[in-house]
């Protein structure tokens, strides 16, 4: 059994409604004439015999989408790695950065002054703001 064999639209239903762990332990336990069984419990039944069939399913319908998903986000991948390709040439984006690292040495005086901070820690520029209640984006715009 393999993805090409059953399609998309079968993988998709069968990864719904692959029979949980505590059915397949119920099934398993069957050891009666499986014909008498109702049609959704051999369906239960056969299945349950299936190794890792849920990981399959999953796997396969991952496969078969796999390139919708790349077409999806492709552009946006371009796109931020343009952005990228721009910061890191941008003089007036390093002329940004070293006006923060010398404002956050400013408001460190007498403390630790630093040659360098991360990334993440601009996030927290939104939260500082002066006395006049102006936050340091605000400053830093005009």
């Amino acid at each position: 059994m393999d993805h090409t064999s059953l399609g998309d639209r079968n993988i998709t239903v069968l990864k719904e409604i692959v029979p949980t762990d505590e059915e397949r332990d119920i099934i398993s336990t069957y050891t009666g004439d499986v014909s008498l069984l109702s049609k959704v419990d051999r369906f239960f039944y056969e299945l349950s015999d299936i190794p890792y069939l849920k990981s399959r399913m999953e796997t396969w319908h991952f496969m078969l989408h796999l390139s919708e998903t790349i077409a999806l986000v492709a552009p946006d991948l371009e796109m931020i790695g343009k952005a990228c390709a721009e910061l890191t040439c941008s003089q007036k984006w390093l002329d940004v950065l070293r006006i923060i690292m010398q404002m956050g040495n400013f408001l460190n005086q007498g403390g630790n002054q630093v040659d360098a901070f991360k990334m993440s820690s601009l996030a927290k520029l939104m939260d500082l703001k002066s006395a006049d209640n102006k936050t340091v984006r605000s400053f830093m715009i005009n």
